[in-house]
């Protein structure tokens, strides 16, 4: 990938096989976290949100404060325990997919490299097969004979921070759909027309949303990680007490929109860089990570590089 196709590149897979493994565990987990904010809208649980604000601190090497065996198996259990009538209504998958995709955000920083795809705390494996396989059987019990086996994926026990987005695409995919998945058999779909025409257009836009959702994970992305081709070597004469004071009250409070305001306390401090100041002032989606204030804060390389 060039830089070109990185500034314009729409799948956050992609954009994470190139930083590759020496890429902080810290900055997966924040753009992991970024990525599952964005499916709050999709939330009915409330130990969604807890797991959510829980990931932010695990990432800054905070203590949890929380049993994360008991979390991530209720976690789960809210995720599919909600599903009422037809298990493939949208609310109810965007319900589960959110959940997974906390679920995997919630990781072990210590145990985590980019590309790993082996289970995290060999102690928890057990109950989460255990809790999975529930899952798919009352699933298929609710289906029926004929339905699609979307819930045979033996991945799902296999958390990666580097899958964050893809169940938090889906997940708010699902939420945007405006009509629940036509309940048809495989008698009504190899007989009538209409009902296999609406079924796939029906899955066409879920696709779809899912796509634009991988792309709106890419600006997040872009935010998080910077343009990796054109690192920044941070200069000590910009960290006066005004910037750094401005820089760690954007961390702690959220308070993006006062990143041009920072930007402005750079240039007094005689920083020059287009690409930094460009980045402050310019649009864009900007979150806890965002790759200016954390190279102000020297956070780059904190907890798991």
């Amino acid at each position: 990938m060039t830089e070109a196709e990185w500034l314009i590149c729409s799948d956050p897979a992609a954009m994470l096989g190139l930083l590759g493994p020496h890429v902080s565990a810290r900055k997966l987990r924040l753009f992991g976290v970024a990525c599952c904010r964005r499916t709050e809208v999709a939330s009915r649980g409330a130990l969604a949100g807890r797991g959510i604000d829980l990931a932010e601190r695990l990432a800054d090497g905070l203590e949890s404060g929380e049993d994360l065996t008991r979390l991530r198996s209720d976690l789960l259990y809210e995720g599919f325990s909600d599903f009422d009538g037809f298990w493939q209504k949208r609310a109810d998958m965007a319900c589960w997919h959110q959940a997974l995709a906390v679920f995997n955000a919630l990781q072990d920083t210590d145990r985590f490299r980019a590309g790993e795809r082996r289970p995290v705390l060999e102690n928890l494996q057990e109950h989460h097969d255990e809790l999975l396989s529930f899952a798919l059987s009352m699933a298929r019990k609710e289906a029926g004979p004929g339905a699609p086996p979307v819930f045979d994926r033996p991945d799902i026990c296999r958390p990666d921070l580097t899958r964050v987005w893809t169940e938090a695409a889906r997940a708010v995919a699902y939420y945007q759909r405006p009509d629940d998945c036509p309940n048809v058999t495989v008698v009504d779909m190899l007989t009538a027309s209409e009902t296999r025409r609406r079924r796939d257009d029906w899955v066409s836009a879920l696709e779809a949303d899912f796509r634009f959702e991988a792309e709106q994970l890419t600006i997040l992305a872009r935010d998080i990680f910077g343009d990796p081709f054109r690192p920044v070597t941070l200069d000590p004469a910009w960290l006066t007490s005004t910037v750094v004071a401005l820089a760690e009250g954007i961390y702690a409070d959220r308070a993006f929109d006062r990143l041009p305001i920072l930007a402005d306390a750079l240039e007094e401090a005689g920083c020059g860089d287009p690409g930094v100041l460009s980045h402050c002032r310019g649009p864009g989606t900007h979150v806890r990570g965002c790759w200016v204030v954390d190279t102000l804060l020297k956070k780059n390389h904190e907890h798991g590089n």
